[in-house]
């Protein structure tokens, strides 16, 4: 397992919106850019898998202080497939996973990760599945 160093120093997530808040002592917080409803699919034998997706938007809300805020509203017990802002570059030598930290597991939620292969580089989603327990929201960027 690397630490944020290590990942930063290798290229392996890149991207980053706000590297100060993002780089923790033991990994780098991936933010949110959008969020889909997962309505089942079809995986055939051929390995094809066709997702039947529901586009979650965001929902304008003004905060305390009078500034414009965007939320995704997320159900309980729904699985929803999250896009992130950053993009990752797993070299050859190497495999990835996302571990989430404990600030989902205290709203009652958890994101769930493949393997990431060796030579993967990042697509729509990176594979990553959110799950929720209760009604929740999150900031756009969050």
């Amino acid at each position: 397992m690397l630490n944020s160093k290590q990942i930063i120093e290798r290229g392996l997530i890149t991207n980053i919106i706000d590297p100060k808040k993002q780089i923790q002592q033991v990994g780098v917080d991936l933010t949110i850019s959008k969020i889909n409803q997962i309505n089942g699919g079809v995986i055939s034998t051929d390995g094809k898998v066709i997702n039947e997706y529901i586009k979650i938007e965001p929902i304008s809300e003004i905060d305390k202080d009078g500034k414009e805020r965007f939320y995704y509203h997320l159900e309980p017990l729904k699985a929803y497939a999250v896009s992130f802002n950053e993009d990752c570059k797993i070299p050859n030598d190497a495999m990835g996973r996302l571990i989430h930290k404990s600030t989902l597991i205290r709203i009652g939620a958890q994101i769930v990760s493949a393997i990431f292969d060796p030579g993967f580089y990042s697509v729509d989603g990176m594979g990553s599945i959110f799950f929720t327990t209760c009604s929740i929201k999150i900031e756009k960027n969050a």
